[in-house]
């Protein structure tokens, strides 16, 4: 079946050639087609023409007629009509062409002079985009004419689109399959490509909406390995087959990737004490199967899985955190987010943090004026873990700058969780102009008590130090002082009472 491949028909006028003279209508072939098969042309009949006129088809180079004639038929020039317009038909046998190729339609009048001839009917102007007309002397060249001759042309595909068949998939995982078809004929034609299209949500895939994967070119079996799926998912696919006269697909297939374990990302560590830590993850993708457990594990040794200690952190998808207790203090923990469903469980990366080492004793420094016996020592106290506890406070000779040996212990029961004043009570015979150390021990057990000495970290008094040890070894704390109120008798010589709170409790 023959359809119409290009077109022009204004036939305001005509030009004639005689004696050897021809005429010329270029024309580009539509993608696609590969044959011309007739050629229509405008034609007049000028005097009386003996004999037959002729159409030819051409190749063009540059634009212009070249080579020799691809094809050609005549017409009795007796037939066509001095008046008016006669479509003339020229139907050779069909003649191969190159889709997306310029080719010529030559007309001989057959004319012995210009009262003697058939004339080719065309526009007054070069109107047609698709090509321009042409005129050659007998031994001359071609020469462009500046208009349009009037003419159809008509064509079809000798090739059809391949036949192509499509594979059940196989070796199917999580994300992935082994997708395979056949190219079983070309329809005549060159397969210049070919392969797959693939989708979750359409049942009948098409190269220009969904994913496609090119596999190769001709005829025969193909196969291929595609990855990027995801898990637990049903697909729909079929192969596909292109050659110069479309896009052709085998039937369409189906089949289900595998579920696989999920997929969970270690978050951060934050709010790390002496035996505590919060620890973050992110399950960013069920596997396909539901998440049933998410938490965090954690141990000592490295590689912790949900053997070891673990936190638990819900279930499904998402972002979740867990607080690690009953830690041990000044220890490297190793630690990461896991994640399980049906198919297994799936862990984050290992993260590590160090918890911190218990205060084991506070200390600040005073000087006495003058000699007399130590009989109160006042520290600004509260205790936050029990309902009370028995706080300790000890008085130290100073060793250069902190200190050195315990003098004189006192104990007071503390209570509640409010900030108050609590004398601790010495009978103790304090020199001249002497440095001594006031040490509250032991404030931090754990489970047992949490006591807290009330802080100014604008005061200047004396020297606030640390230690982590039991006194072995004393670091500076931060700038400012403790609170405390102490008696010397017969004068009191040493009072600091600013009633700030004090925080910190632990490295």
């Amino acid at each position: 079946m023959s359809t119409l491949l290009a077109s022009y028909t204004s036939t305001d006028t005509y030009s004639y050639g005689y004696s050897g003279t021809l005429l010329a209508q270029t024309f580009v072939v539509p993608s696609g087609y590969d044959r011309v098969d007739y050629v229509s042309i405008g034609l007049t009949r000028i005097g009386t023409v003996a004999g037959n006129v002729t159409a030819y088809l051409y190749a063009t180079s540059g634009g212009y007629p070249t080579g020799s004639s691809l094809g050609s038929t005549t017409y009795a020039a007796s037939s066509i009509s001095t008046s008016g317009t006669t479509w003339v038909t020229f139907n050779w046998a069909d003649i191969a062409v190159t889709p997306g190729a310029r080719y010529a339609i030559v007309f001989n009048g057959a004319g012995t002079s210009s009262s003697a001839t058939v004339a080719w009917r065309r526009g007054s102007t070069a109107s047609y985009t698709g090509g321009a007309g042409f005129y050659k002397y007998t031994g001359g060249a071609w020469t462009d004419w500046g208009k349009d001759f009037a003419f159809y042309v008509y064509g079809s595909i000798s090739v059809t689109a391949p036949t192509v068949t499509t594979t059940d998939a196989a070796s199917i995982t999580a994300t992935g399959a082994t997708l395979a078809g056949e190219v079983t004929d070309d329809g005549g034609g060159t397969v210049s490509a070919r392969g797959y299209v693939i989708s979750s949500t359409d049942s009948t895939p098409d190269i220009n909406e969904e994913r496609t994967i090119a596999d190769g070119s001709g005829t025969g079996a193909f196969s291929e390995a595609i990855t990027g799926l995801s898990p637990s998912t049903f697909y729909y696919y079929r192969t596909y087959a292109t050659n110069q006269a479309g896009t052709s697909y085998g039937a369409v297939s189906s089949f289900e990737t595998l579920a696989t374990a999920p997929t969970v990302v270690s978050g951060s560590s934050s709010n790390i004490s002496s035996t505590t830590a919060t620890a973050s993850g992110n399950v960013t993708s069920d596997g396909g199967s539901t998440v049933t457990s998410r938490g965090i594990c954690y141990n000592t040794t490295g590689t912790p899985t949900t053997a070891d200690d673990t936190v638990a952190g819900g279930t499904g998808t998402g972002t979740f955190s867990g607080n690690l207790t009953g830690l041990t203090a000044g220890t490297l923990y190793y630690w990461r987010a896991y994640a399980t469903n049906a198919e297994g469980t799936s862990y984050g990366s290992i993260y590590t943090f160090t918890t911190k080492e218990i205060v084991t004793q506070w200390a600040t420094s005073f000087t006495t004026v003058s000699a007399g016996t130590l009989t109160k020592v006042s520290l600004y106290l509260k205790e936050v873990l029990a309902s009370s506890s028995i706080a300790t406070v000890k008085l130290y000779s100073n060793d250069s700058t902190a200190p050195a040996t315990a003098l004189a212990t006192s104990v007071k029961t503390i209570t509640g969780s409010s900030y108050a004043w609590y004398d601790f009570t010495f009978n103790y015979a304090a020199s001249a102009t002497t440095a001594y150390w006031i040490v509250l021990d032991t404030p931090y057990v754990v489970g047992t008590r949490h006591q807290y000495w009330g802080y100014d970290t604008d005061g200047t008094y004396g020297d606030t130090k640390y230690s982590d040890d039991n006194g072995a070894t004393w670091s500076a704390a931060i700038t400012g002082c403790a609170a405390f109120d102490l008696d010397v008798q017969p004068s009191l010589t040493v009072a600091y009472n600013i009633e700030g709170e004090y925080k910190k409790r632990y490295l």
